[in-house]
């Protein structure tokens, strides 16, 4: 089977782009935006979890020890960037899930309108 040229793809993806954008009003809009930037903002916040732990365990293989406020700003920093990144994940399924359903009902409105015509 043969893979479709990259100007069907990029046909599809403005086709689903206006189907999204053009059956949404703004309040949808809206939160769309929003679940990409906590997409982006939870990829950050995971990121820069193992960035604090290196600076933990570095801190216990050199020849002194950490100081103890140090050792604890650490362990803060590496806990409170995975507990925000698993929250902020948990925040975008609950706005996702109701633009999906919105989505939903405009699509099959859509289909079901196209079906009777």
């Amino acid at each position: 089977m043969s893979e479709p040229s990259s100007g069907r793809r990029f046909g599809e993806i403005r086709q689903i782009a206006s189907l999204i954008l053009g059956g949404a009003n703004p309040f949808i809009r809206l939160r769309l935006a929003l679940v990409v930037a906590l997409v982006v903002a939870a990829a950050a916040l995971m990121a820069l979890g193992p960035l604090a732990l290196k600076r933990i365990v570095d801190g216990f293989s050199g020849n002194t020890a950490p100081a103890p406020a140090t050792f604890y700003v650490l362990v803060a920093l590496y806990v409170a960037s995975q507990w925000l990144s698993r929250s902020a994940g948990e925040v975008r399924g609950l706005l996702y899930a109701r633009v999906e359903r919105r989505m939903f009902s405009v699509l099959s409105a859509r289909v079901f309108g196209h079906l009777m015509r």
